[in-house]
C-alpha cells in the first residue's frame, strides 16, 4: 500500500506572476488544497511538497488545510535532495513506490484511485492529445510512448528506487517534464489511459466525466467550478427542484463555495426559515409561509451540493438527515392548526379532523422513508434509481417539493380548505407505488441470489 506523494510547486500562472498555479481555486479550493484532501482520502498519510517560490503563500495554504495528511512537510529543493533522499533509500530496499502529483491541474480522484490500486509498481496515468479533453490537453506535459506523443495525466506512481536516481532533476521545476519523459521511456513502466476509467456512477445514477483540467489562469477557474458543480448534480430528483431550484441553486453554489462560512451558515439559516414556516403556517400567512418552505427546500439541495464541491466532511449529515424529515411535518400540523379553526361545524368534532389528517399524511411519508431506506440497505441500491418507471415515481411522486408545489396551486385556485386532504392523498397514493415496486424488486433480486426463496415462493403460491 503506497503512504507517501511528492508534489513539486512553484509555476506562475499565466496573467499574474504574484500568483502561483496551485493557489488557483476551482469550487471554492485551491487547487493544492483539493490534491491534498484527495490525497488524504485515497489513504495517502506522508506528502512532501517541493516549494522554491511562492513558498510563504504555499506554507500558509497547506496549514490551512485541516483535512490534509497527517504528516504534510514542504521542503525547499536544496534541503530536499537530502531529506527526501534518505527516505527513499529507506524505501528502495523495502521495494516501495511514491506517488507523484503534478501541480495546477484539477483532478480527479478517481485517477488517483485507480493508480493507488493498480498492481504494477510503476505506471503513469496518461491520455490522448486527440481523444480526451481535448480543449485542455494543449496545456498538459507532453509524453513519448510508443512512438507516439500522449499527455501526461498529472499522476504517476513511481518506484521509489527509480525515483532516488532522478531526485536531483525532478526536484527542479524546470527540468520535471524532462524527469517525467525519462520515467515513460524505462522499460517496466505501464501507461494507464484515464479514458479507460468507467464514468457511470451507480449513486448519483448518471455518467460523471473523469475531470483532468489544467488551470493556468484566473479565468479558467469559473471553469473549472462549473464542472464541479455539474459533477455534483443528483439526478434523480422531484420536478420541482430539477426544473426550478436546480438552476437557483447552481447560480449560488458556485457564488457561495467561496464564502468559508457557507457550510455552517446554510443549514442555520435553513433550520431557522423552517422553524418559521411552522409560525406562518399556523397564523394563516400561507403564501408566505410556502415561499419560505421553497427556500428552505432550495437551500438543502445547495447545502448538498457544496459540500460535495468543496469536499467538506459530513459531520453534520445525520443531524441534518433529522431535521429534514422532522421540519416539513411540523409545518403541515402547523397548516392543522390554523384550519382546525376555520373548519368548525360542530364543536369538538370536526375541529380535530384536520389534525387526524395530518397524523395520517405524517404516518405515510414516515413509513414511505422507511421502506425506501430497507430497500436501500438490502440491495445498495437507490429504489428511484432501478428503472424508468422508478424515476418518473421519485420525479412527479407525492415528495416534499412537488407537494409545496401542490399547496402554491391549490392556494391560487381558493381550495385551501382541501389542502391537508389532498397531500395526504397524494403522499398515500406514493407510498403505495412505492411498496408495490419495492416488492417486486426484492422478488427480483431474491430470485436471482437465493435459490431456498425460489423454491419457497413456488411451493406457496396458492396461497
Amino acid at each position: 500500500m503506497i503512504k507517501k506523494a511528492l508534489i513539486i510547486t512553484g509555476q506562475e500562472t499565466q496573467t499574474d506572476s504574484s500568483l502561483a498555479r496551485s493557489l488557483l481555486k476551482s469550487g471554492g479550493l485551491s487547487l493544492l488544497s483539493r490534491q491534498l484532501i484527495l490525497l488524504k482520502e485515497a489513504g495517502i498519510s506522508e506528502i512532501h511538497i517541493i516549494c522554491d517560490w511562492y513558498s510563504d503563500e504555499i506554507e500558509k495554504e497547506v496549514n490551512s488545510c485541516t483535512e490534509k495528511p497527517a504528516l504534510t512537510i514542504i521542503h525547499r529543493s536544496k534541503e530536499a535532495s537530502i531529506k527526501i533522499k534518505s527516505e527513499l533509500q529507506s524505501d528502495a530496499l523495502k521495494e516501495e513506490s511514491w506517488l507523484i502529483i503534478e501541480e495546477g491541474v484539477l483532478i480527479d480522484e478517481r485517477i488517483l484511485d485507480h493508480l493507488l490500486k493498480a498492481p504494477e509498481p510503476f505506471i503513469i496515468a496518461a491520455l490522448s492529445p486527440t481523444t480526451f479533453h481535448s480543449a485542455a490537453t494543449p496545456l498538459g506535459t507532453v509524453i513519448d510512448y510508443k512512438d507516439k506523443q500522449v499527455i501526461f495525466a498529472s499522476a504517476a506512481k513511481i518506484p521509489a528506487s527509480i525515483l532516488l536516481g532522478h531526485l536531483k532533476d525532478l526536484i527542479q521545476l524546470d527540468k520535471f517534464a524532462d524527469v517525467i519523459n525519462k520515467f515513460s521511456k524505462t522499460n517496466d513502466v505501464h501507461f494507464f489511459d484515464i479514458a479507460s476509467i468507467a464514468s457511470f456512477n451507480k449513486k448519483l445514477n448518471k455518467e460523471i466525466p473523469v475531470i483532468w483540467l489544467p488551470l493556468c489562469k484566473k479565468s479558467d477557474c469559473s471553469h473549472g467550478t462549473a464542472i464541479l458543480i455539474s459533477n455534483a448534480q443528483e439526478m434523480n430528483l422531484e420536478w420541482s427542484v430539477w426544473y426550478l431550484y436546480r438552476l437557483i441553486q447552481n447560480y449560488m453554489c458556485k457564488n457561495l463555495c467561496n464564502f468559508p462560512y457557507s457550510f455552517f451558515l446554510i443549514p442555520f439559516v435553513k433550520i431557522l426559515l423552517g422553524v418559521g414556516v411552522i409560525y406562518l403556517f399556523s397564523i394563516g400567512q400561507n403564501a408566505a409561509a410556502l415561499i419560505s418552505a421553497v427556500f428552505t427546500g432550495i437551500l438543502e439541495g445547495l447545502h448538498d451540493k457544496i459540500t460535495k464541491v468543496t469536499l467538506r466532511p459530513k459531520s453534520l449529515k445525520k443531524f441534518l438527515f433529522f431535521w429534514n424529515k422532522l421540519l416539513p411535518c411540523l409545518w403541515y400540523f402547523g397548516m392543522a392548526y390554523a384550519l382546525s379553526g376555520s373548519l368548525i361545524i360542530s364543536e369538538g368534532i370536526l375541529n380535530i379532523a384536520p389534525y387526524i389528517i395530518t397524523a395520517c399524511f405524517t404516518l405515510f411519508r414516515l413509513a414511505d422513508v422507511i421502506q425506501c431506506e430497507f430497500f436501500r440497505r438490502l440491495s445498495a441500491k437507490e429504489i428511484h434509481s432501478m428503472s424508468s418507471f422508478d424515476k418518473k415515481t421519485r420525479r412527479w411522486g407525492g415528495y416534499k417539493n412537488n407537494i409545496l408545489m401542490l399547496l402554491f396551486l391549490l392556494l391560487i385556485v381558493g381550495l385551501w380548505d382541501w389542502s391537508l386532504l389532498a397531500i395526504t392523498i397524494y403522499s398515500t397514493v406514493t407510498f403505495f407505488i412505492n411498496q408495490i415496486r419495492i416488492i417486486g424488486h426484492i422478488k427480483t433480486i431474491l430470485e436471482e441470489n437465493n435459490e431456498i426463496f425460489v423454491n419457497n415462493f413456488k411451493k406457496t403460491k396458492i396461497l
